[in-house]
């Protein structure tokens, strides 16, 4: 956790790029991931403190605080929040069986809706990446790195399809970096005919 937070933070605080540099576009890429993130975890944790208020569970904002925490390390943060009003419900008597429920069920619900529908979804849409991609991208990036490389798993994913666009658009590696770039966003390829055109160069070259 540490970890990520002297990352993040060192990337902010770097000194702002040029703006038509390479290295721009992938600041604006990191920053609007952290962005958007930020306000999935916040709605998530607020829901989550909503319901458990509506019924009246023991500790709802402590739990909705570590929920907002949990959620920016993709899969392992949500389980482990979907699982914190557990020790609450097997020590606390006084916890009603229908409290109980709700704070299982409605929590574990928008867990699993939010990280495997709405976000792939929405970081697909502002990343150019198909959903699939960025499914696939957290478990690459876990491997590699753990939960440091799952938690940046979108921007780094992005940041190296910029780069690799970047060589398409320069004519540098091709065929391969075609094959590369339609790869990470998710497009049909072959390294003998090269990469589907992009819906924007098709577009182009109609006009």
């Amino acid at each position: 956790g540490a970890l990520i937070i002297i990352f993040l933070a060192f990337m902010l605080l770097e000194a702002p790029a040029p703006t038509s540099s390479l290295r721009k576009k992938i600041d604006d890429a990191v920053s609007r991931y952290l962005v958007l993130k930020s306000l999935i975890s916040v709605s998530v944790a607020f829901a989550v403190y909503l319901t458990l208020a509506i019924a009246s569970f023991p500790l709802a904002l402590l739990i909705a605080l570590l929920t907002l925490v949990l959620n920016f390390i993709p899969n392992v943060g949500p389980a482990v929040a979907f699982l914190l009003p557990i020790p609450i419900i097997l020590l606390d008597p006084d916890v009603k069986p229908k409290q109980a429920w709700v704070a299982m069920v409605v929590p574990g619900l928008l867990h699993l809706t939010v990280g495997n529908v709405l976000e792939p979804l929405l970081f697909g849409r502002q990343f150019s990446m198909k959903p699939l991609v960025i499914l696939l991208s957290l478990g690459i990036w876990w491997i590699v790195w753990g939960p440091v490389g799952a938690v940046l798993a979108v921007p780094l994913t992005s940041s190296l399809r910029i780069v690799t666009q970047h060589f398409v658009e320069s004519g540098v590696g091709r065929p391969y970096m075609d094959f590369l770039a339609a790869l990470l966003e998710g497009r049909t390829m072959s390294l003998r005919t090269g990469a589907t055109p992009r819906p924007e160069a098709r577009a182009e070259k109609k006009t």
